[in-house]
């Protein structure tokens, strides 16, 4: 599906792939003339060699080098230079992809990793963020679909000192008991059922865990809408605009 938007003799650049889908990106490649070029080819595998953007994870690195051949391809009239790409890449900015905020004084990341993929990122993340604060985190989840819940929640159980459970304003989100069927047995942990409203009352606000807790706040970029939109008013509502696929 993806090497169908290829053009026959047009650049491609292909990011970090599954090794069969990138047989496949490449096939088609080959077959309507477009020259290729892929980030392991031209960075290794080694991630410590690849650009850093603004954001943090290692898949952002990823992104990065991604991002910055395909500036590199684009056509020399329109005069994208290295110096451009550098600038854009520390100027990145996207919010609700592990963005760290302060509220009450307290550590609150906002995390939205949706996806089996995205759970995965999200348990590199949760190692390095207990190394660097030495505690679990308090989390607050909210998920559309048990397909997205259940490897969400099973990372959730390996790294959270205690779950508040949330639902975010969409039809297809899962409920409260929904989440706790799909919550690993071994989680032996406190769960909370709870909603955005309580836990984020008014901009600058956030109640979930105690004082001294590290918050994340993570599952579907609705419910990091729902929450944006109360830490920063001045935003707007506008989480109708996002996109959770």
């Amino acid at each position: 599906e993806k090497a169908g938007i290829l053009k026959p003799g047009v650049p491609v650049v292909i990011g970090r792939l599954p090794d069969d889908a990138e047989a496949v990106v490449r096939e088609v490649a080959a077959r309507r003339g477009c020259p290729l070029t892929s980030v392991r080819e031209v960075f290794g595998e080694d991630i410590t060699a690849y650009p850093t953007p603004a954001m943090e994870g290692e898949y952002q690195r990823w992104n990065a080098a991604t991002a910055t051949l395909v500036a590199r391809a684009l056509p020399a009239e329109w005069g994208v230079s290295e110096a451009h790409i550098a600038r854009g890449l520390r100027e990145a900015d996207w919010p609700g992809r592990w963005q760290r905020t302060r509220l009450g004084g307290r550590l609150v990341v906002l995390d939205a990793s949706h996806n089996p993929e995205g759970a995965e990122v999200l348990d590199h993340n949760l190692i390095a963020l207990r190394a660097e604060t030495g505690r679990k985190p308090v989390v607050v989840v909210g998920v559309l679909g048990a397909a997205r819940a259940r490897p969400l929640l099973d990372t959730i159980a390996h790294h959270a000192a205690a779950i508040h459970l949330v639902t975010p304003r969409q039809a297809r989100a899962c409920g409260h008991e929904e989440l706790l069927a799909l919550l690993p047995r071994e989680f032996t942990g406190p769960v909370h059922r709870d909603s955005v409203e309580r836990l984020f009352p008014t901009a600058g606000q956030c109640l979930a865990g105690g004082p001294d807790d590290v918050v994340v706040v993570t599952g579907s970029i609705y419910l990091l809408g729902e929450i944006m939109a109360r830490l920063e008013p001045e935003r707007g509502e506008g989480e109708g605009r996002l996109q959770d696929f």
